[in-house]
């Protein structure tokens, strides 16, 4: 999108809102309550059919003299989030930029400090605070923002190794209109928190406050709390919406081309790993070709086949999923068992990683990422791979041959 003439010092809160006549008041309340003064409030109605609407008007009709300005777009139908995001971003004035969901809460140093945090560091132009959660009973333990950055930062944003969340984030308005499409926002994906934070961390630097700045509301009534996913045909259509969500952001982002091709193979290892670990029994009976397809992709991309010559495959774990992966595997590959981390012997089919003796041939795959594995690896003497940070392992450990066979 293109560069506007902005207003030095104002920020710009951009709020959309659908049916939430329960919230919205405490909501716009909270930016009423900033100690930062200077806000342009932006509030776009995404076709409520409750009365969302008249909660917005009854704010702005008692409030309209303690905000530098009040704008409101309504639409008539329902459009979404995203569409909802570009009707705002086309009347930002403000030199920042910030938008967060219409139920919520600001903690009222929130802008402030961000502002603050920007000011006092030039080179960083985007910062990102952290949030408790709670809900109609009180304060819930889900804390958001407090996963660091690890190694690159539009790799950890693109595959979800740190959090983010609307309402985390404050923004110098024109970088955030630099780093989008020239359209505004694909209207075709759900989750425009992580479509937006991954363009901007692939061209500028974020930074982090560790303070909670932001209260994030569990909601019961919420569409993701009453169709939560439960099952693995679930996950598959959540997984679709996954890769069309890394695809645009990585096809859309600032970032080379050698880059590119390079992130669009490991999301390509990244939703494989995905599917075969939310695969169930329902599917493995009814969705025979898409059970058989995803697992034919994971011996394909890991290239287990070719190392084979009779070594022991085990899995790093023995949870009831990585048994269920098994299942899956086991059809193409002998697994002889399980790899716990720790000294006890969990059964016949369960064995100490301590036990393994490099000397001997296994295979260890590893489809989650644990902190047990790399310590065990490192004490074993088999690692030597500083760059190793994927919380996702998408690799596999060949003993035998005593080294790291990275699939990124």
């Amino acid at each position: 999108m293109k560069e506007i003439s902005i207003i030095k010092g104002i920020v710009s809160c951009i709020i959309p809102a659908f049916n939430t006549e329960r919230y919205i008041y405490d909501c716009l309340t909270s930016v009423k309550k900033q100690n930062y003064k200077d806000i342009e409030l932006i509030i776009v109605d995404d076709g409520s059919t409750d009365r969302t609407m008249d909660e917005i008007r009854r704010f702005c009709n008692e409030n309209k003299d303690r905000f530098y300005c009040i704008k409101v777009k309504q639409h008539k139908t329902n459009k979404g989030l995203c569409a909802s995001i570009n009707s705002a971003l086309r009347l930002v004035k403000g030199e920042y930029t910030m938008w967060f969901d219409s139920d919520d809460l600001l903690a009222e140093d929130n802008i402030a400090k961000k502002v603050g945090y920007l000011k006092r560091y030039p080179d960083i132009k985007c910062v990102m605070a952290e949030a408790d959660s709670f809900d109609e009973k009180g304060p819930r333990e889900c804390r958001l923002g407090n996963r660091p950055i690890v190694g690159n930062q539009f790799d950890s944003f693109l595959f979800g190794y740190c959090d983010m969340s609307a309402g985390l984030n404050l923004v110098y308005t024109n970088t955030l209109l630099q780093v989008l499409p020239e359209n505004g926002l694909r209207t075709d994906i759900k989750e425009q928190n992580w479509y937006m934070i991954s363009l901007l961390a692939s061209q500028v630097k974020i930074g982090h406050l560790e303070e909670v700045l932001y209260h994030y509301r569990i909601r019961s009534d919420s569409d993701s709390h009453r169709n939560s996913l439960a099952n693995g045909k679930q996950y598959r259509f959540f997984w679709d919406s996954v890769d069309r969500q890394r695809f645009h952001a990585i096809e859309d982002s600032g970032i080379d081309y050698v880059y590119k091709n390079r992130l669009f193979e490991l999301q390509s290892m990244n939703s494989i790993i995905d599917r075969i670990t939310t695969i169930d029994d329902e599917q493995i009976k009814y969705q025979h070709e898409y059970v058989e397809r995803v697992t034919n992709l994971f011996l394909k991309r890991t290239e287990i086949g070719i190392y084979l010559n009779n070594r022991k495959v085990y899995l790093w774990g023995s949870s009831n999923k990585q048994r269920q992966i098994a299942k899956i595997l086991k059809t193409k590959v002998d697994i002889a068992g399980y790899v716990n981390s720790s000294d006890e012997e969990l059964g016949a089919d369960v064995i100490s990683g301590k036990r393994i003796d490099y000397k001997e041939m296994y295979i260890l795959i590893t489809l989650q990422y644990h902190d047990q594995i790399i310590d065990f690896l490192k004490a074993a003497g088999f690692v030597n791979h500083k760059d190793y940070y994927y919380p996702k392992a998408d690799l596999y450990f060949d003993v035998k041959r005593h080294k790291y066979v990275n699939m990124n």
